[in-house]
């Protein structure tokens, strides 16, 4: 039997294998045929985008950036199924007991190394390595470890220093082909990229992109070659070439387990009691009263979301993933009505006096930190540390400090030692006053809180951004290690992590925009002028934008009256010149233009008669051209024909034309 057919075999098996376990309690999945009517959640720019647009126009199709979106998506219920590699998505299944692998075989994908097409050579080079490597059984060795084990690692190799560089693209979100471990960058795909560089002594960089950037980053000459699991597909063929192929890749159908599959969620939440009595006594009754057929605002995967997600229409809700476009979406008119905690809210208003908390205290919880349940040790550790700031009383200084000192507010740094443990947290960044980026640096409640940890148990710190709705996400695939965002312990979240004790109170409020709920459809057209003019050119100071337009406008008129100058004496100067062929090459350009110049697109009729004459290709004849144009200007056809006799008698001698 071939070996790489066997090898495909083992590998297969294998993979089977682990996620069998997890296919005894799939959600009812009758084949590709369930697309029909659900909805699907891929990632963009892969063949699994290409394949819904082709055999599923019809179904409804979401798209994300990333694995983690896809798998958080799904657990949140919002979508049915998820499409992705096989070997990708088997490490998130088997981090996430709610999900489950339910086709392992939905098509096959044949997976390469792409290449400009304009560097046939290194092509060649890379198809001559993998033949070699498959030969001397390194391609084996390297698949046993990066694909059927559970914790690969990257030998030590000596990267070359000198010799030609090699632009390498990849994407680190491609387990196990390309991602990030303690900092560094490893896979499959790293590994393969740095032997071939070894090989013909290529100075190797690596770039990390997104996926759906990578084909056009190779395209456009930013790098050399791209490599993160990359489908050989037709269309993508038509931009790249691609190496021989080095591994044929199976597609995945991801869903919830059965038990999980219900959409709706058994999160109750507290009832409140509205100012109004009148109102209603539950959160459902209130928001109606208030906010009526206006849109609402909230952060995708919030308790504020999942609130809304219980009590109001789906067309009524927008859920943009971080609360920059949150607020944008109030400050633009799209939605009158936010709902977020009093952190941000706080923050908002400060700059925005339009603004005001139409429902103070709701939804009162804590924040914490959460932790992958497999990390109790963590856990352990934070939570003696969290009990021991707050009997000391710092926890409640620290909120203080925080709330009171959010712009100039200092933060401690921690210098990086190599010899230390790494506390990677995964952050919003967003979430002022409790974590935020101000001057470059990460700020407030949370940050100063896990500094403090660190430099306690003598770690390093390191602060990853993602975006709120992956958070949970990159906790349960061990991307980070702590994720802090002002989160909540909803008893749906304490399914699938672990949470600290509380470090901090915190509640929702209703946030509204006044002048997006009533003042704007009373303006006349004189206050919206009056308004635009303020709002560009004294607020957003955008006459500097026309000052700056006006300048280079200037700028490019002068220069082009200088270029056109030069050139004028050029062509005076090769038309007097007693070379003969410059002179020749002068009067020509001046004849020539001169006839382009009168053509028929004009009323003059005079103008256009003359345009036929044959006289214009006498040689030389650009002065009787000049002479005849400016008397038709005259309108005087009788001076223009005694002009035309004495030009043509006094030309025929000179040229000798009778």
């Amino acid at each position: 039997m071939n070996k790489q057919l066997l090898l495909f075999l083992i590998l297969a098996f294998t993979l089977l294998n682990a996620s069998s376990a997890m296919w005894a309690q799939t959600p009812k999945y009758e084949g590709p045929s369930s697309f029909s009517d659900a909805v699907v959640v891929v990632q963009v720019g892969t063949t699994h985008d290409a394949f819904m647009n082709e055999n599923y126009p019809n179904t409804k199709v979401l798209l994300c950036e990333n694995v983690t979106d896809i798998a958080a998506m799904v657990e949140a219920g919002k979508a049915d199924y998820g499409i992705t590699d096989l070997s990708i998505i088997i490490e998130f299944t088997n981090q996430n007991n709610r999900l489950a692998i339910a086709d392992s075989a939905l098509y096959y994908v044949p997976i390469g190394v792409a290449f400009n097409k304009k560097n046939k050579e290194l092509t060649q080079q890379f198809n001559a390595y993998l033949a070699e490597i498959k030969q001397n059984g390194m391609y084996d060795e390297m698949t046993d470890r990066w694909i059927n084990q559970n914790n690969p690692t990257l030998p030590n190799l000596d990267m070359p220093k000198d010799g030609k560089k090699l632009r390498a693209g990849v994407y680190s979100g491609a387990f196990p082909f390309a991602y990030v471990s303690n900092r560094d960058l490893i896979g499959f795909d790293v590994e393969m990229l740095i032997r071939f560089a070894q090989k013909y002594g290529y100075q190797i960089s690596f770039q990390d992109m997104n996926f759906a950037g990578l084909i056009g980053a190779l395209s456009s000459g930013k790098v050399d070659i791209i490599s993160s699991c990359i489908g050989i597909t037709e269309e993508h063929s038509k931009q790249v070439d691609f190496s021989v192929p080095y591994l044929n890749e199976g597609v995945a159908v991801v869903a919830l387990k059965e038990e999980n599959s219900v959409k709706t969620s058994s999160f109750v939440m507290p009832t409140i009691t509205a100012s109004n009595p009148e109102v209603g006594n539950t959160i459902g009754d209130t928001l109606n009263a208030i906010i009526g057929k206006n849109k609402i605002v909230a952060v995708e995967g919030s308790i504020q979301e999942l609130l809304l997600s219980q009590t109001l229409p789906a067309d009524q809700i927008l859920m943009p993933r971080e609360y920059p476009d949150l607020f944008l979406m109030l400050s633009t008119g799209n939605a009158p009505y936010a709902l977020c905690n009093i952190g941000v809210a706080t923050d908002y208003m400060r700059n925005n006096p339009t603004a005001e908390i139409v429902l103070p205290n709701m939804l009162p919880t804590h924040n914490t930190f959460g932790i992958n349940q497999n990390n109790t040790k963590l856990l352990d550790e934070l939570n003696t540390f969290i009990a021991q700031l707050e009997q000391a009383g710092e926890l409640e200084n620290i909120y203080n400090y925080w709330f009171e000192n959010f712009e100039n507010g200092k933060q401690e740094k921690l210098e990086y030692d190599s010899n230390k443990e790494t506390l990677k947290v995964g952050s919003g960044c967003v979430s002022a006053p409790f974590t935020f980026i101000s001057n470059g640096e990460n700020k407030g409640v949370e940050i100063d809180i896990l500094t403090r940890f660190c430099k306690a148990t003598n770690r390093n710190l390191e602060v990853i951004e993602i975006p709120f709705g992956s958070l949970i996400a990159a906790a349960l695939t061990n991307r980070v290690d702590v994720i802090a965002s002002t989160l909540s312990a909803t008893p749906e979240r304490k399914k699938i992590l672990n949470f600290t004790n509380p470090y901090s109170p915190n509640h929702s409020v209703l946030l509204r925009i006044n002048d997006s709920v009533e003042n704007i459809e009373h303006k006349g057209w004189f206050e919206n002028i009056k308004e635009a003019f303020i709002n560009n050119l004294i607020i957003e100071k955008r006459y500097l934008l026309i000052l700056d337009g006006l300048k280079e406008t200037i700028i490019l008129s002068f220069l082009s009256i200088i270029v056109g100058t030069l050139i004028g004496c050029l062509i005076c100067y090769m038309s007097m010149c007693n070379t003969q062929w410059i002179r020749l090459v002068g009067k020509v350009y001046v004849a020539h233009y001169a006839r382009r110049s009168s053509t028929c697109d004009t009323d003059d009729k005079l103008l256009c008669d003359f345009r036929s004459k044959p006289s214009i290709s006498h040689v030389g004849s650009s002065h009787f051209v000049w002479d005849e144009l400016w008397c038709l200007r005259q309108r005087d056809v009788s001076q223009c024909h005694h002009k035309h006799r004495q030009r043509t008698k006094r030309s025929g001698h000179r040229y000798g034309v009778h």
